[in-house]
Order: C-alpha cells, then structure tokens, then sequence
C-alpha cells in the first residue's frame, strides 16, 4: 500500500513539473515570398523551400492548428506556419513548396485589401486554397493598430478589425473562424475583450517561445510565434535544429 502511495505521489509530482506538457509545436510565422532581400520579412521561393527542407531533415513534422487545439501531436519536434497578411505570393509557395509535401499552413489575411489590392490574394485564390485544406485567421480588417490609443481615437474603426473582419472572412469562406493574429504583434486589454465579444477564441502574438500542449488558458490569447526574419532566421533554424 505505502508503495501505490509513493508511485501515485511520483506521478503528481512529474504532471505538476511539466511531464505532462511534454508535447510541443514551435509556430513559424512568415510574410511574402517575393526575393527582395532588401525587405525584412521577405525571402524567396527557394530561400523558403530550403527552410522548410532544414526542418524536414531535422525530423521535424508539419501539423495544423486544429491538431493543435485537439491535442493531437506527440513529442517536441513539430512545426505550425503562419503566412501573414495574405499577400499574392502567398500562392506560389503554397502550390510550389507545401502542397507536394502535404503541407498545410494557417493563413493569416484582412479581408479589407483582400482581392481589392494588386499585392493581396483574390478571393478566389483564398477560398480554394481553404478548400484545400489551409486554415484561415483573421489579421484584423485593414491591419490596424490593436492598441489602446487607436481605440480611444477611432473606436469604430478598431471594433471592425474585429467584427467586420469574422464576419466578412466567415461569409466569404463558409466556415467558423475562432483565431485572429494581432497585426505587428500588438495588442492590450482592450483588444483582448473586443475580440472575446466578436467570438474569437485564440489570438496569436510574437512572443518567442515553443507553445505546450494542451494549451494552458493563460496562453489562448497570447499564443507564441517566431518572427522569420533575414537577420533571425538562420539563428532560429539553428535553434531548432540542434533541439534535443
């Protein structure tokens, strides 16, 4: 009996250290893929196959945020992409590096310059990459500032980053969507109960760290991502690499 005793207080024990938030996913985000390397968040088709290619020979896999929210991935070696801001490119490194994978990346978009702006994806272009299995959160409705300041000089316009934005993308797309990226990784109190109240269940920042599953509610609307960046990429590609 004394010995069940001692087990079941060694179990506890390990849960409450962080034995049972063992599993990990390490979220990548990045922009467009247009080859400028004068651009900070830009690289090229090439630049991001090879990225991903880096991942794939250091045993990482690719999973979807809906994996995510079911806690359905194991151990610490996974990979989620977020592709910001829904730019045109966003396409060609969708058909010409994940989709032969099998690769399937969340996609970040406002649907404000949406099919209205010669950078921006069509609707078209969207809504079938969706239908081939991509998730969608919004980014806001004209990526504006979610701050406190910018609510205070135009509360309208900060309450469409969040309603108008669920509302247009859902229509458009026929499906729920429950995640919102904050727009340069910004956000406050206010935003965090504006997007409550628009139905938003998960908020994505650039906070640098691996996120744990299952995911703990302190971390549902400050869900953590690395910036992939010309100056930061190869050091966190290195991180990643040598991760035990």
């Amino acid at each position: 009996m004394r010995k069940l005793i001692v087990l079941w207080v060694y179990f506890i024990v390990l849960a409450t250290s962080g034995w049972a938030s063992a599993n990990q996913v390490t979220i990548l985000c990045y922009h467009t893929f247009l080859g400028k390397p004068s651009v900070y968040t830009d690289f090229s088709i090439s630049e991001f196959k090879s990225h991903v290619q880096i991942l794939k020979d250091s045993g990482y896999r690719f999973v979807q945020w809906k994996d995510v929210v079911a806690n359905k991935i194991t151990g610490t070696r996974n990979i989620l992409l977020i592709i910001d801001d829904g730019h045109r490119t966003t396409v060609d490194a969708y058909n010409q590096v994940l989709k032969p994978l099998g690769i399937k990346p969340m996609l970040a978009v406002y649907p404000g310059i949406t099919g209205s702006r010669s950078f921006a994806m069509k609707w078209e272009s969207l809504i079938q990459l969706q239908k081939d299995g991509c998730e969608v959160a919004s980014h806001g409705y004209f990526h504006e500032f979610f701050t406190e300041k910018f609510y205070k000089e135009h509360p309208d316009r900060f309450k469409d980053e969040f309603f108008k934005s669920k509302k247009i993308l859902e229509a458009r797309l026929n499906v729920p969507v429950t995640s919102i990226v904050y727009p340069f990784g910004l956000t406050s109190p206010i935003a965090k109960e504006t997007l409550k109240a628009a139905g938003f269940t998960y908020a994505f920042s650039l906070r640098q760290a691996p996120l744990s599953t299952p995911i703990s509610s302190a971390e549902l609307l400050d869900l953590p991502r690395y910036m992939m960046t010309r100056s930061g990429a190869k050091e966190i590609l290195k991180m990643l690499s040598q991760k035990g």
